[in-house]
Formats: structure tokens, C-alpha cells, sequence
């Protein structure tokens, strides 16, 4: 039986292989990466790819392991685990909140009782990371990633409470130094609140049309275990293999559930050999029967 399924496999490949349907040469790549938007960026060393029009708006390592899943192996993908970096690339830029009123004035009056009683030792920055990421653990909780939503709240926290106390002078008051200590950590507080909502709103989304897509002959793409947004599998995958990135088809070959078999490829052009291709059709067709009449003993 093992025998045979890896004969149609390679007999499948051989036959797909021998199709100018199935090669996309270099032209197409270039005109694929001319007509996008593309974008190779420096994130902490490693190169991230940005093409929204080819495989959404997903930022993914240009070494990043890709596959194209179908069928079961597909679903059980779908999970909000697997949403987080298109989920990032939809929701990057949507957030531009301010802080709330009752925010500050919580903020506020401990951070004034503070400054008070060490007005020598009060640091704004100080004070503002502090509320700030105090409240990361809270707000990140319901992202399908806490750790990563918490490593960047904190980040924002840092960034932002230093640069803003940097310019209040050492003399200032305690009503100067906490409003911009408690204004700067609760807008990071609300917009880690906005991003996360909509990256759980994103992953419910994305969640009924990745199960869809697992149904269809070319499946869904996965690059290290995330969900990539495109309508348009091949070309993402064309795309993706431009960079080197040698997307893994094997699922579109051949899939063998249960007792039964499907195969999937496009019939050859005018530009295959007629009697090359009529040899390999044969042989599959071989092995195939041969299948068939084993799954029934």
C-alpha cells in the first residue's frame, strides 16, 4: 500500500512537473512583484515581507517555513493561535485613541501623591512606565498571543513615557509633571486596548474563512504556522517562492483520506509532448486501479 501511494506521488509530481500550467517562470514572478506593493523591511535582523496584494497584509520572515494545506490538515490550522500575524499586519496603524478622562484621574492622584511626598526623587518617566505597565497583563489578556501583546505594551510604555517626560524640566510642578506622566501612560492604555480588539475581531473573521478555504483544491497558505490572508493562493505562493521562500505544494498532488483518492492537476497545453504526456498519464492511471482494488480487500 505505501508502495503505491509513493509511486502516484511521484508519478503525480512527474506529470504536474511536465505542465507549463503548473511552471511560472521568471517573467510572471517579475510581473507579479511589479504590479504589488512590496516592502522588505529590517525587523531585529531578520528580513520581513510586505506584499498585501499578492498574500494580504501578513509580515512573515523571508526565511519563514510556508506551506499550502488542504482538507483536514488545513482546519485544524484555523485557530486564533495561527491569526496573529495577519491579525498585526490589519490592525498596525487602525489605533489612534486618547486617554479617558477617568484613566487620568486615577493616574493622577496617586501620582501626585507621589511626587509630593518625594518631589526631589519623582521621576515622570519613572512614574508613567510604571502605571503604564502595570496595566499590560489586564489589557492583554483576551490577545491570542498574550506574550507578545504584553513584550509590546511594555515597549510602547517605555518608548513613549520617556519621550514625553523629556521634555518636562526637573523644576516643574507636581500638577506639570503627573499630567504628562498620566496623560502619556493612559493613551498607551487605551490604544493597547483598541489594538487588541481588533485583533480578536480580526481572528474571529479570519477564522470562518480560513475553514472555507481548507475545503478548496488549493487550500489555505501557512507560513510557520500562520494564517495567510489571500484570495489568491497562487499567486502568493508564486510570490512567495520569487523570495525564496519555496512554498511547499505537496498537498496539491495527491491527498488520500480513508478509502478514498483524489488527485489534482492541470491538463497538459500544447507546449507538453503528447507522448511524454500520455506515458505518465497511464502509469498514474495504473497505480491508481492498483490502489483502488487494494483499499477494497
Amino acid at each position: 500500500m505505501r508502495m503505491l501511494v509513493a509511486l502516484i506521488t511521484v508519478v503525480a509530481g512527474l506529470f504536474i512537473n511536465s505542465s507549463p500550467a503548473f511552471a511560472q517562470d521568471a517573467t510572471s514572478a517579475e510581473e507579479v512583484g511589479a504590479a504589488v506593493d512590496t516592502a522588505v523591511a529590517a525587523e531585529t535582523g531578520t528580513d520581513v515581507v510586505v506584499n498585501p496584494t499578492a498574500c494580504g497584509k501578513i509580515q512573515i520572515s523571508a526565511s519563514a517555513q510556508c506551506a499550502a494545506k488542504v482538507q483536514t490538515s488545513c482546519s485544524t490550522l484555523c485557530k486564533p493561535a495561527s491569526f496573529v500575524l495577519e491579525c498585526d499586519g490589519n490592525c498596525t496603524g487602525t489605533c489612534s485613541e486618547t486617554a479617558t478622562t477617568e484613566c487620568t484621574q486615577t493616574c493622577g492622584s496617586t501620582c501626585n501623591t507621589e511626587c509630593t511626598t518625594n518631589p526631589g526623587s519623582f521621576s515622570c518617566a519613572a512614574s508613567c512606565t510604571t502605571n503604564c505597565e502595570s496595566s499590560c497583563p489586564g489589557n492583554c489578556k483576551d490577545h491570542p498571543d498574550e506574550g507578545k501583546c504584553e513584550a509590546s505594551c511594555r515597549t510602547s510604555c517605555d518608548t513613549d513615557c520617556t519621550s514625553k517626560c523629556t521634555v518636562v524640566a526637573p523644576t516643574a510642578t507636581c500638577e506639570t509633571k503627573c499630567g504628562t506622566s498620566c496623560d502619556t501612560s493612559c493613551t498607551v492604555q487605551k490604544n493597547v486596548q483598541c489594538d487588541v480588539a481588533c485583533v480578536v475581531s480580526c481572528s474571529g473573521t479570519l477564522e470562518g474563512g480560513c475553514t472555507t478555504r481548507c475545503q478548496d483544491t488549493k487550500g489555505a497558505i501557512f507560513c510557520d504556522g500562520q494564517f495567510v490572508d489571500t484570495t489568491d493562493v497562487q499567486a502568493c505562493v508564486d510570490y512567495l517562492n520569487s523570495l525564496g521562500n519555496h512554498v511547499n505544494t505537496d498537498e496539491w498532488s495527491i491527498t488520500v483520506t480513508g478509502k478514498g483518492l483524489s488527485c489534482s492537476a492541470t491538463p497538459a497545453t500544447s507546449g507538453t509532448s503528447g507522448t511524454t504526456t500520455a506515458a505518465l498519464a497511464g502509469l498514474l492511471l495504473i497505480s491508481l486501479v492498483a490502489l483502488r482494488r487494494r483499499c477494497r480487500q
